[in-house]
This record gives C-alpha cells, structure tokens and sequence, in this order.
C-alpha cells in the first residue's frame, strides 16, 4: 500500500491582504475568522474515515463518496492552530480557523504507469503530485490544513460559492470528487453553509 501527501506552495500574506482588502469595502466587516458559534456545533465523525490520521471533533460537514473502484472523501473542520499567516503551507488559512480535509483510496485491482493527483478551488483543479509506480489496492492519497489558495481568496471575497475538486488519474481510469459550500457572512464570523460533496467520473 502507497501512502501520498499533495504538496502546495504557500502565498499566507497575500492571500490575507487580498482578503481584508475586499473585506474593508463592506458597509458592516464580517470578521475573517469562522464563526465561534458554527465551531461550537461541530461534532465528530459517526464513521471512521479513510485516513486514520484525520481525527477532529470538530467537523463542520462533509462526507463520502464512491466512484468506480476509488473511495473519496472530504470535510470542512475547525481549528484554531490554521491561521493566515502561518508559517506551515498545511496551517495556512485564509479564514482563521476553518480546515479542509480530503483523502481517497483506490480498492480495486493493480494499475501500472504514471499517477497524477489534481487538487484545487475554482473551475479547474490543478496537479498537485504524482508517482510512477502505478496503483495498488489500498492506495492513497491525503491533504489535511488550511483554505491557502487564491481562487478561494476571491471567492470569499465576491460571496461566491466554493469548490473544490480533487482528482486521480492514472493508465485507463480517472476518478473524483467536488466538495461544494458556501460562507455566509455573521456577527462573529463566516458560517459554512450548504456543504455537499459528490463524486465524478
């Protein structure tokens, strides 16, 4: 069983600046942080997940999927430790507070060749990593951290709904999964809304 971890570079101050920047022209300024009240209300994982590793208690929504022989899953959390200016890529947040997770596991029968993960917010997800060595039953793939991206940047910044889609491609097979949601603006922060995660082909 292979075991991979995306990779990303970090831009923390840019992305906080860009942020407050849109942040400053509202008429009331929504705190970027996520919402204390939100936090208070998360719970923890009725099912073990794909990644052992991951194990919050508090988890804002989320889910699993199933898409062909790849298991997907993802989850918005709470943590205080995933700020703007981080020094950790993984601890990089771009609204205090609020984390991603996202994992997948591949059950079915040896692939040979090249793999190419893509993992990213916005219309179009971006490579993220890869291997050679193909695919084995019990391969995975992990990310756990921050919202340190600029499409999500700019989504917050215009109200827009986010997505995120994290892929595997590999010889003959390529599978995925989009996690949706939105951040409603509040006294003490934003508020995730309407998360959904589906998979795709």
């Amino acid at each position: 069983m292979s075991t991979k971890k995306l990779s990303f570079i970090a831009k923390p101050l840019l992305l906080a600046a860009l942020l407050a920047g849109c942040m400053s022209a509202r008429a009331t300024e929504t705190p970027v942080v996520v919402s204390a009240d939100s936090c208070a209300s998360a719970a923890t994982l009725k099912d073990p997940p794909l990644d052992s590793a991951f194990t919050s208690d508090a988890v804002l929504g989320g889910g699993k999927v199933q898409s062909g022989e790849f298991q997907f899953e993802a989850y918005l959390y709470c943590d205080p430790n995933l700020v703007p200016d981080a020094s950790a890529p993984e601890s990089t947040s771009a609204i205090a507070g609020l984390g991603v997770h996202t994992a997948w596991r591949y059950d079915g029968a040896n692939i040979p060749g090249a793999v190419t993960l893509e993992w990213g917010f916005g219309e179009q997800a971006q490579p993220s990593g890869g291997w050679d060595g193909g695919l084995t039953r019990g391969s995975m793939g992990t990310f756990t951290g921050g919202l340190n991206s600029l499409e999500a940047t700019s989504a917050i910044a215009q109200d827009k709904p986010l997505r995120l889609t994290f892929t595997v491609k590999a010889t003959e097979v390529q599978a995925g999964a989009v996690l949706s949601f939105e951040l409603v603006p509040s006294s003490d922060g934003y508020v995730p809304t309407d998360i959904r995660l589906e998979s795709q082909p």
